[in-house]
């Protein structure tokens, strides 16, 4: 458990690092409703779509593709 105020600034500092990569996100649980002692931190987040040209390669790698041939 923590106190509201640290767990506030923890949960700040966590949609600061998301925000960049979200459409929308929001503090919301113990937090948002201002509960004196929090026990957990929640964080709602819609992620921002992004359309890929090679959209198998996650992180930009190299993905093999293979032929079949009849």
């Amino acid at each position: 458990q923590m106190n509201l105020r640290a767990a506030t600034i923890l949960a700040m500092e966590m949609v600061d690092r998301v925000r960049s990569v979200c459409d929308d996100v929001a503090i919301a649980g113990s937090v948002r409703r201002e509960v004196e002692e929090v026990k957990d931190i929640e964080i709602v987040a819609v992620p921002r779509w992004e359309n890929r040209a090679n959209p198998e390669s996650l992180f930009g790698e190299t993905v093999p593709t293979y032929t079949t041939r009849f």
